[in-house]
């Protein structure tokens, strides 16, 4: 925001003045420059009324108000005013977000200072954390320095704030991220490799101005790649397509049962340990199919895999 223009009337028909500036909006749909606008009613004298329309810079503001639906409004709007209403330019010369400059802040903290002890200003309390990756929230700033010191443990790293969007209580923050593994993550020992994942953070700021709760969305299966664990060849729960006599051994050594629930199309389901490492005991792999085979049989619910050696529907 470099520019601002302040819009000061008086009028007692405020409903028919909104209306007036509803149509404006609508008529000058993709040609106006104005970016924001935020109407104020004084608490002490109910008839006077302030408009405050934002512009990316005061040519910008010269441009909208040449549009022939500006000038034809503002007529109108006079009409409606006790008295002509007044202009007033203003160029910014400070503008604090003060919100988005916490959110900043926070993961300034996060990978620059020595301790965590600074977020206390900056997370309240009873701080509620939305990890898709976690079984459970985080609740409260304790565990949130135990979530961020686990990763901190494993890693150098640094964020990059790509984006940062604020509006009202919630700042978004689209990030890049970059560390190398130094420790232990998750069971898996220190590999000196550096790794790289981008995601986005959503903070929702308390009326004292601290994050009261936040939500993360980012690649960890692409993390876990990256350091040796998970490869693309481990779990395949998203192939579709009807196998063939070459791929039948070595689909079924892909798919494991805690995997049923999102692999809906697959006929069998051996019980392989999953790389997620869960808690379902491992089983000998399939043995390849016979020589004498039958594909698929229709059946009124679908179709039926029938094979030696596998296990049918």
């Amino acid at each position: 925001m470099t520019f601002v223009q302040l819009i000061d009337c008086r009028t007692s028909r405020f409903e028919e003045l909104d209306r007036l500036m509803n149509q404006w909006v609508e008529q000058t749909r993709g040609r106006r420059t104005a970016t924001h606008a935020v109407v104020g009613k004084d608490r002490g004298d109910t008839s006077h009324l302030v408009e405050i329309v934002e512009f990316p810079s005061y040519e910008e503001a010269m441009r909208n108000s040449k549009l022939p639906e500006t000038d034809r409004i503002f007529r109108e709007m006079s009409a409606l005013c006790e008295g002509t209403p007044t202009f007033t330019d203003l160029d910014v010369v400070r503008d604090a977000r003060l919100n988005a400059d916490t959110a900043r802040r926070f993961f300034e903290i996060v990978t620059a200072s020595h301790d965590l002890s600074p977020l206390t200003g900056l997370v309240e309390e009873d701080y509620r954390d939305h990890d898709p990756a976690n079984e459970q929230d985080v609740v409260g700033l304790k565990d949130l320095r135990r979530e961020l010191d686990a990763w901190r443990a494993g890693f150098d790293f640094t964020f990059r704030a790509e984006d940062r969007v604020a509006q009202g209580d919630r700042v978004c923050t689209r990030w890049s991220w970059e560390g190398i593994h130094k420790g232990d993550f998750l069971g898996i020992p220190a590999t000196g490799r550096r790794a790289t994942m981008t995601g986005m953070t959503v903070f929702r700021f308390s009326t004292s101005g601290r994050v009261a709760e936040g939500w993360w969305q980012y690649d960890r299966l692409g993390l876990l790649r990256q350091l040796g664990r998970w490869s693309r060849r481990s779990c395949d729960v998203g192939r579709r397509s009807p196998p063939t006599q070459a791929s039948v051994s070595w689909r079924a050594t892909r798919i494991c049962i805690c995997c049923q629930g999102e692999d809906r199309d697959s006929r069998y389901r051996p019980s392989l340990r999953c790389p997620r490492r869960c808690s379902v005991p491992a089983a000998p792999k399939p043995v390849a199919p016979a020589p004498r085979e039958r594909w698929f049989q229709p059946r009124r619910s679908g179709f039926r895999w029938e094979q030696e050696g596998l296990p049918h529907l």
